[in-house]
Parts: C-alpha cells; structure tokens; sequence
C-alpha cells in the first residue's frame, strides 16, 4: 500500500507542481505591474501637482520676458527629486530656458511603456486686466524612467523575494506533512 501511496503522490506532485508554479508566477506578475502602474501614475500627479505650484512664477516670468527668472525657476523646479528635465517655451513653441535631461526629440508615443520619459505639459496663461486669458507659453516637465525604477526597485525586491520563499517553501511543507502523516 505505501507503493501504491508514494505513485499516487508523485502523480499528484507532477500534476499540480506546475499548476501551482504557474499560478504563482502569474500572481507575482500581476502584484509588479500593479506597483509599476501605481507608482508611474503618482509620478504623473506629482508633476501635474509640481506643474499647477509653479504655474503663477512661471506665467509671470514669460509675460515679462525675465531670462534670469525664468531660469531661477528651472532650477528650482529642477531640484525636486521627480524632475530630471525643464523646458519653458513661449507660445509659438520656441524655447526660452531649459534645464536638466531633455529628450533629444519628443516623439508622441501613447504606449507608457516604450517612453523613456513621463512628460507634463502644463499651459501658461495670463490674465489681462480686461479679464481675458491669454496663451503665452508651456512648461513641460520631464521625469525619466530612472526616477520610477528608484521609486520601486526595492518594494518590488521584496515582493519577488517573498513570492520566491512562499512559492518554495510551499510544495516542502506540504511534502513534510504528507510524510509526518504516514508515520
């Protein structure tokens, strides 16, 4: 009979241990792109929210054509730890000030994935004294993939260690507890 049980388990061990793998992996892939997404889009708001901070300063430098305040502002807004790159550009889109990593050539991807860079663009209006808004410029405001690799590398470390250490540990326990029954 313990020839018949060891086949029957073996069978069963051979059967599931893939399934359980597979389903283990699967989960672990989920929970990593659930914390790559989450972080990317806190990113964004980050800089959406960093963009609307700066917007008033910003729209005041450009109306008054101020490059040394114009580039006080790149450097300030550049010293927040998501900005890696600053571009405030007038209205027809010439550049008046840039600051930090830039991207060579903006190409419109709408895949997050493939993008090197996370870009906010935010319009810079003023007001005149009649009361209508104005276009006169953008700040974009860059953030590398670097910044979201920093912000995730070590919670995904741990959820990739602890699936490892669930996923092994598993097959054993219950291996032991199949042979403790047998006794």
């Amino acid at each position: 009979m313990t020839t018949a049980m060891q086949t029957l388990s073996r069978r069963l061990l051979y059967t599931m241990l893939p399934w359980y793998l597979l389903l283990a992996v699967s989960v672990t892939g989920v929970q990593l792109a659930i914390q790559y997404f989450t972080v990317d889009h806190a990113i964004g708001n980050d800089l959406a929210s960093l963009g609307r901070t700066v917007q008033p300063g910003v729209t005041e430098a450009v109306w008054e054509l101020d490059p040394v305040r114009l580039s006080s502002v790149a450097h300030g807004v550049r010293q927040n730890e998501i900005v890696t790159g600053v571009v405030i550009r007038n209205e027809k889109g010439d550049i008046l000030e840039s600051n930090g990593d830039i991207p060579a050539q903006q190409k419109e991807s709408t895949n997050i994935l493939s993008s090197p860079y996370r870009q906010q663009i935010v319009s810079l209006f003023h007001q005149s004294s009649n009361g209508s808004r104005d276009l006169i410029g953008y700040l974009d405001l860059y953030s590398s993939r670097s910044v979201l690799w920093d912000r995730i590398k070590y919670s995904l470390s741990v959820m990739l260690l602890s699936s490892v250490i669930v996923t092994l540990s598993h097959p054993l326990i219950s291996a032991r507890r199949g042979a403790a029954s047998r006794v």
